[in-house]
């Protein structure tokens, strides 16, 4: 008997912690019987393959698919391979997460259940819950990534217009995002969990997973819980947000070539312990707006997650000062000029090989500020078996200061200093 776990986030609950903990480790897993969907690490993208409509389907545009044809083939592609994985008889337990399967249309989940009952006897939906102020500021954060700035999502979230998709919402949606599965796979099917550490078996949401899911821990699996924080600081939100709003990621549904692609990996590596909270923002007002949907939360889980009690937060964070954004321009800007040098490397390299002039009075002046001691070695082997001993020799003197004395590579790096000088007699 075939069973499928489903779990449909839902977003900002440790999804992302789930999702690497089990397609890194799913060999292990196999072991113990449980196949994790193998297509990729979040099926999230499983969407276009019960889309309504994928030749439109905005985010696969965003993805770089760009025309009907080949966003309908990824469809396709993403159904089939879906349909070979739940047809394999073992291993019997069936994983399929992604946060994203929570935004499916009433009709979509129902396709997606007609397609998982073909295969399996047995299916269990699991999703996370999350109270609705602590999902506000994570999706806040979330939202600006996307290219959102701070006045859309106000404007989304407390007065959206009329037939408005609301894209930039903060409203947790507990109703919306879950009664379709329970109409879909009965409600007894629909397992609700508080994403709350205090509430979490072993205070870990992949631990809590695991259990809710299999009735076992990570130790027992063989396998170890691994976390995923994509979280920017509050200077980095405030920081990513003004750029959307100067250089927004899309101008008519199209990449802007003005826009840094880079931008949120290179913030999320300054960081300072301040977590973001959303500026401006009528904390009182949202909690009444969510009210009805906080109440069907408890009705629907019996009293069990009740998030009523939460109200608005005291005080709005301080504005950002000077000094800390001062620090993190500064700390990106040194990371930058730690990679120029050998970025310039690389760039006057293919020129050499390709014959370019002044390649090499290029490269005399880059050579002398490499920091990077593990490319001494291979520079020096290609300069030498190119026909460009000087420079091989630029590269070993650099090396002097660079490369441990006690090394493997500072005896290789010797061996060629003395083919070199071998040579010139």
């Amino acid at each position: 008997m075939i069973r499928c776990v489903l779990h449909i986030g839902t977003t900002k609950t440790g999804s992302s912690s789930i999702q690497r903990s089990c397609f890194a480790q799913r060999a292990q897993l196999a072991e113990s019987g449980i196949a994790y969907f193998d297509w990729r690490e979040n099926h999230s993208y499983l969407h276009a393959a019960f889309h309504a409509n994928v030749e439109e389907y905005r985010l696969l545009r965003i993805m770089g698919y760009a025309t009907p044809a080949v966003r309908r083939a990824f469809a396709d592609d993403a159904l089939a391979w879906l349909e070979t994985f739940l047809a394999k008889p073992e291993p019997a337990v069936k994983v399929i997460s992604g946060e994203g399967i929570a935004d499916f249309a009433p009709g979509e989940v129902a396709a997606l259940q007609a397609c998982l009952a073909r295969h399996c006897a047995e299916i269990d939906v699991i999703v996370y819950v999350r109270d609705p102020l602590g999902y506000a500021n994570s999706q806040a954060q979330q939202h600006v990534r996307g290219g959102m700035t701070f006045a859309q999502i106000r404007t989304d979230t407390l007065a959206p217009a009329p037939g408005s998709p609301a894209a930039a919402s903060l409203r947790p949606n507990y109703r919306r995002r879950i009664e379709k599965f329970q109409a879909a796979f009965g409600a007894d099917r629909v397992l609700i969990r508080p994403f709350r550490r205090d509430r979490l078996a072993g205070g870990d949401v992949v631990e809590d997973f695991l259990h809710t899911a299999f009735g076992r821990d990570a130790a027992s699996l063989g396998i170890r819980a691994m976390r995923v924080n994509e979280a920017l600081d509050h200077t980095a939100v405030l920081c990513l947000e003004a750029i959307n709003r100067t250089a927004p990621p899309l101008i008519d549904g199209a990449l802007n070539p003005e826009r840094a692609r880079t931008l949120v990996s290179a913030l999320r590596q300054t960081t300072t312990d301040s977590p973001f909270r959303m500026p401006d923002f009528d904390w009182p007002r949202f909690v009444d707006a969510v009210a009805s949907d906080v109440a069907w939360l408890a009705e629907t889980t019996g009293g069990a997650i009740d998030f009523s009690q939460i109200t608005a937060l005291a005080e709005d964070p301080a504005a950002i000062d000077l000094t800390t954004l001062a620090g993190l321009l500064n700390t990106r800007l040194r990371a930058l000029e730690k990679a120029r040098p050998e970025a310039r490397t690389l760039a006057y390299l293919v020129r050499l090989l390709l014959g370019r002039e002044q390649a090499v009075s290029h490269l005399n002046e880059v050579i002398p500020h490499l920091s990077d001691p593990t490319l001494m070695l291979p520079l020096a082997r290609l300069f030498i078996e190119t026909g460009y001993p000087e420079l091989a020799r630029q590269v070993l003197a650099q090396s002097e200061a660079l490369v441990d004395p006690e090394s493997p590579e500072r005896m290789r790096l010797n061996r060629l200093a003395a083919r070199l000088d071998q040579s010139r007699t």
